[in-house]
């Protein structure tokens, strides 16, 4: 209770415009939390989201892994869990720069490649990103199952991350 009345003390000593200049910084001090908080609030949403979709390659798993034969579910699981990693690689070493890289022309970018100079803020936008490339790519190892060499997959799984996935 002490402090509030040695605020309304201290406001109650300024002359008008001191009142003016004190409730007008705090405005706008409220302004830049409010946008601090909006910001933080954007990054938590795409990353939560981001996981939730990165349990699609767990969905996707199960189901291959229930529709090949029973020596085939170790490959095809391998396959999965290599698919995000490969994946991750891919778009960070190229996919994010051919489709959100400032430069380039109007069908792809042409900068932040291996996310060089890439702001800390998009790194929340970066990973979920990543994370539809990824399971882009894990949509059609279903459709191959059984009818693909594991080198031929993970060349699949570089190119549609890497350069087939980003411009579109």
């Amino acid at each position: 209770m002490a402090d509030t009345d040695n605020l309304q003390d201290l406001f109650n000593s300024l002359n008008g415009e001191q009142k003016m200049e004190l409730l007008h910084n705090r405005s706008l001090l409220n302004e830049k939390q409010l946008d601090i908080l909006m910001n933080n609030t954007d990054q938590f949403f795409l990353i939560v989201i981001a996981i939730i979709i990165f349990f699609m390659q767990c969905g996707f798993a199960f189901l291959e892994a229930g529709s090949v034969r029973s020596k085939n579910t170790v490959n095809i699981l391998i396959k999965n869990m290599l698919d995000a990693f490969i994946g991750g690689v891919s778009y960070w070493a190229i996919g994010w720069g051919l489709a959100y890289g400032e430069g380039g022309n109007v069908f792809c970018g042409g900068s932040q490649f291996f996310n060089f100079q890439l702001p800390y803020h998009l790194y929340a936008k970066w990973f979920f990103q990543f994370v539809f490339a990824a399971t882009a790519a894990t949509i059609v190892s279903g459709a191959i199952a059984e009818r693909c060499q594991f080198f031929a997959y993970f060349a699949y799984s570089i190119i549609i991350t890497g350069w087939v996935y980003p411009p579109v």
